[in-house]
């Protein structure tokens, strides 16, 4: 937690920078530390402690001192001073989607407006289409863009709810009085979005492990506190509630505070059919009231006749039926994967290497990956021109020559442009292994537009994956608008293979529309879409996904062996 506590303060100083209008390169500098410090693979106090911090790229001594500071105090001068100048609230609005620094100040300047409150005020008031440069249109989709973020306020990826509470996994577990502790609630189904960190402990004395909860550093301020339930918020933005229970309760408690509630209400009236009542407290005999004791959560579906079901895919809809048939779907796991097919490198927005991708993927007990960089359209993130793709694919080759028991796929991260039309030629295409196609532009097309373009890229001979196929951007940006079930529909046909892309903040396809893939027969690849060597990690959120739609090993083609990939993608 230290490194995204540091991550992210620095980034607020560059957000804050910028609304000064401070040099592009000094602001450039406080994000570019930023990222390097959140990817990590060490605690960054670790460095400070033994004086190598430096040897993080881009930090002199200024940035050093700062670093420190945040360390040892939870903040820095830098920033104090900076929030003295600048209402600290214009970061909330700097942070809405199409609105720049220029924008923000110029709200200020003018209107005053130094919060997400005010600024919706102003904008139902019409008001801000008054200002120079800011039209009706503007102002609509100004006030769309907050409804938005209102309705996900408080909640946080699922990468960063799953980072906070392993670390409070990691520090409960030390202790003697707590029995048994685990994860409940949307984190543990692996939800989206997370509005909060449910925590259930079994303890015989809450008030100790209270006092210690409540002195961590990563806690703002204590909202609730009794003898069952501690309910705090944390720096990050994130509520943290804690629910204490004893041990011999541990079990169906956590059955139902795993929840969701119409999947342990069907659990329960299973119960009864059975001559139980099973409640959080315990399942208990309904004939002599004798209650009924268990040493894991497996036991409690067994004796309602019932194979364990996983947390993801808890929804009350038709896991039950399926349990009670004997047709759960197979269970995915991290270990099923044999290799990436869309991660990118330093030839365009990527932070590393190809062989040190390799090495990444090889440690990982991978068998391949695809090189899939940027076509030359996206300018923004170094998309690669059509001689610099050739150097690449020559690169490859040449990697391939030493390497034993592992292959570098010539691919790459096509534009599907906005005629349909893919960002380079079948020619070129064709000297590739795979082609990942995806839109990161024209989001504002019409959902008949949108849909055209992406089937019409879909039936290019030598595309083999439709990337993150709706586009969104978790808490920050809604899919785009499209006919989903037709692109299925279309895969399907095509032989289009379906991406989960396994970003945190993309989770695309969403676990509804993996179960109507799943349903019309489409293939489906998780990939991460990595644009670095940690970020390969993020495999587990693409399984958690792929989990939720039901989908199976034999679904996932990067569950194959290379031959067998390679078999089917030609």
């Amino acid at each position: 937690m230290d490194n995204l506590r540091v991550a992210w303060m620095l980034k607020d100083i560059g957000d804050l920078l910028k609304l000064k209008g401070a040099n592009y390169f000094h602001i450039k500098s406080y994000y570019d530390v930023s990222k390097e410090i959140k990817n990590l693979d060490q605690n960054i106090r670790e460095l400070v402690d033994s004086d190598r911090l430096q040897e993080i790229k881009g930090i002199g001594e200024g940035l050093a001192i700062t670093i420190d500071e945040i360390l040892e105090s939870g903040t820095a001068t830098k920033y104090e001073e900076l929030k003295s100048e600048i209402p600290i609230g214009l970061l909330e609005i700097l942070n809405l989607p199409g609105l720049g620094p220029k924008k923000v100040k110029l709200f200020y300047d003018e209107l005053a407006i130094d919060s997400l409150a005010k600024l919706k005020k102003e904008a139902e008031n019409r008001k801000l289409r008054e200002l120079s440069g800011i039209g009706a249109k503007t102002e609509f989709k100004i006030l769309e863009a907050i409804k938005k973020a209102e309705k996900r306020n408080g909640k946080v990826n699922l990468d960063l709810a799953t980072t906070l509470a392993q670390e409070l996994l990691d520090i409960f577990s030390r202790f003697n009085e707590v029995n048994k502790i685990e994860v409940v609630g949307s984190l543990r189904r692996k939800s989206e979005l997370i509005s909060d960190i449910d925590l259930l402990i079994a303890t015989d004395n809450p008030q100790s492990i209270s006092q210690i909860i409540k002195e961590l550093s990563l806690i703002n301020k204590v909202i609730t506190e009794s003898n069952e339930k501690l309910i705090l918020m944390s720096k990050f933005g994130v509520a943290i509630d804690v629910t204490f229970i004893s041990e011999y309760e541990f079990f169906t408690t956590l059955t139902a505070a795993t929840g969701n509630q119409k999947h342990f209400d069907i659990l329960s009236q299973i119960a009864v059919d059975k001559g139980y009542k099973l409640q959080a407290s315990g399942l208990y005999s309904m004939s002599t009231g004798e209650k009924q004791e268990f040493s894991s959560e497996k036991e409690v579906y067994e004796i309602l006749d019932l194979p364990y079901i996983i947390p993801e895919i808890r929804t009350g809809d038709k896991e039950i039926e399926l349990a009670l048939s004997d047709e759960l779907p197979e269970k995915l796991e991290v270990r099923d994967i044999k290799g990436d097919l869309h991660l990118h490198t330093h030839w365009s927005d990527g932070g590393n290497t190809i062989e040190e991708m390799v090495t990444a993927c090889k440690e990982l007990g991978y068998e391949y990956l695809a090189v899939c960089d940027h076509s030359k359209s996206l300018g923004v993130a170094g998309g690669l021109q059509i001689d610099e793709l050739k150097k690449q694919i020559d690169e490859i080759d040449k990697i391939n020559e030493v390497l034993n028991d592992f292959r570098v796929l010539k691919g790459c991260e096509v534009d599907i442009l906005n005629d349909g039309q893919l960002d380079y030629d079948s020619k070129l295409l064709s000297e590739l292994d795979i082609v990942v196609a995806s839109i990161h532009s024209g989001f504002n097309n019409s959902k008949e537009e949108m849909t055209n373009r992406i089937l019409r890229a879909m039936e290019h001979k030598e595309v083999n994956i439709l990337g993150h196929p709706t586009g969104r951007l978790l808490g920050k940006r809604g899919p785009y608008a499209v006919d989903i079930e037709k692109v299925i529909e279309k895969a399907v046909e095509t032989e289009t293979i379906l991406e989960i892309n396994a970003s945190p903040q993309r989770l695309d396809l969403s676990s509804e529309h993996l179960r109507l893939a799943k349903e019309a027969g489409a293939k489906i690849v998780i990939n991460t879409d990595a644009h670095n060597t940690q970020q390969l990690d993020n495999i587990k959120f693409g399984v958690y996904n792929a989990r939720k739609g039901w989908i199976e090993p034999k679904e996932v083609i990067n569950t194959y062996s290379l031959t067998e990939l390679l078999q089917l993608i030609r």
